[in-house]
């Protein structure tokens, strides 16, 4: 079998890429303050349709995402995105009268794909499960984020 040797110079590569590019793009462009969401659509010039519909997996993902990069950096400001991502899933997508999540969303609130499919339960689960770790590891850092 044959092994890919990677380089310091390449996880440099990448570990620059993402902390410099990546996580400060959509730090800045995928938040939708005004509808308490993320964007569902953003073009090539980095506009935003508010109006487009959103997706319980894309907001799962910066939930996923944004905890585990507070877990590898131990650094607790990457938590206000999962915590934001949390507070959508929970306040926009939970289907209370099924026990489920709504598949998308309108940037309002109102269910656009009313399936409550398994897939988007299951990513649900898997991205709270890694944020409320998070939280727990994090909680006893001195830099942990203050209730308000």
């Amino acid at each position: 079998m044959n092994k890919m040797n990677f380089t310091n110079e390449f996880y440099q590569s990448i570990n620059n890429e993402l902390f410099q590019n990546i996580l400060p793009y959509w730090d800045k462009y995928s938040k939708d303050e005004k509808n308490t969401g993320f964007f569902g659509k953003i073009d090539n010039d980095n506009v935003q349709d508010a109006e487009c519909q959103r997706s319980i997996v894309m907001t799962s993902r910066f939930l996923w995402t944004y905890s585990a990069v507070a877990r590898f950096t131990k650094d607790a400001k990457y938590l206000e995105m999962a915590d934001f991502a949390y507070k959508v899933i929970i306040q926009k997508y939970f289907d209370k009268e099924n026990d489920g999540v709504y598949w998308s969303i309108m940037p309002d609130g109102t269910p656009k794909v009313e399936k409550n499919k398994s897939t988007a339960k299951h990513s649900v689960v898997t991205d709270f499960q890694n944020m409320l770790q998070q939280f727990k590891n994090l909680k006893k850092m001195k830099n942990w984020p203050q209730q308000q």
